[in-house]
């Protein structure tokens, strides 16, 4: 869940690890109900965490543009599932540089999500 520090939203390195990662099957759940979250069963606590998810999708598309092309790529072909060693093969890189690449971006982007 999202963290509130005075009424601004923080987000944590693992929200933001996790969303990269779950990031196509997040959007297409939020694109299927856009009309609102409406679930009867779920507890309240799911309801924020659902919406702070929507938020946190809707902070990240916009946050892409301030990474680096090659930070872009790593998070795109994260959020596509696949993983470090198909990545470094991929860009012709190393597993060591795109985690370095991938925590890069994961820190600018969190700056950038929580300055806003």
């Amino acid at each position: 869940m999202t963290n509130h520090l005075g009424g601004v939203r923080v987000y944590t390195n693992r929200q933001i690890r996790r969303v990269i990662k779950h990031y196509q099957e997040l959007r297409s759940a939020v694109t299927t109900s856009a009309s609102g979250i409406k679930d009867e069963n779920c507890r309240r606590s799911s309801l924020y965490e659902a919406a702070d998810t929507v938020c946190m999708l809707v902070d990240l598309e916009q946050a892409l543009s301030i990474l680096t092309m090659r930070q872009r790529m790593v998070v795109l072909l994260i959020s596509l599932g696949y993983g470090p060693e198909f990545i470094s093969s991929r860009l012709n890189i190393s597993r060591v540089t795109v985690k370095f690449h991938l925590d890069a971006a994961i820190l600018r982007i969190m700056g950038y999500l929580n300055a806003t």
